[in-house]
């Protein structure tokens, strides 16, 4: 099943975000190293973001990719959902947390059993 990206919802989102964080849309394009124009447009939504484009705004923003193109946040899923969509989602962004954070629990358990 191929899904459309909602360009507009997106684009809603990073201006929520951006304004959020306190920056405005030259800080996020400086950082980004896009113009500042093309952050409008995305705003917008009337431009179609690279991979790459979502993965720096998203990682400037402090939010999953996930987060940013679909608008999930596990603290808000309905848990009770029978979408094989949602529980996919859901199981990605919690092993994408533990492969993340993995070594540092390790090295925490291995500090802990030293003591």
């Amino acid at each position: 099943m191929k899904q459309a990206l909602d360009l507009p919802a997106i684009g809603r989102r990073i201006r929520l975000l951006r304004k959020s964080a306190d920056l405005t849309q030259a800080e996020v394009a400086e950082r980004c190293g896009m113009s500042i124009s093309f952050i409008g447009h995305l705003e917008r939504g009337s431009r179609v973001p690279s991979l790459e484009t979502m993965l720096r705004i998203a990682t400037l923003l402090n939010v999953s990719l996930d987060s940013l193109i679909h608008g999930m946040d596990l603290q808000v899923l309905p848990l009770g959902s029978g979408d094989i969509m949602l529980k996919t989602r859901i199981l990605n962004n919690i092993v994408r947390v533990l492969d993340r954070y993995s070594g540092d629990w390790a090295k925490a358990r291995e500090d802990q059993n030293e003591e």
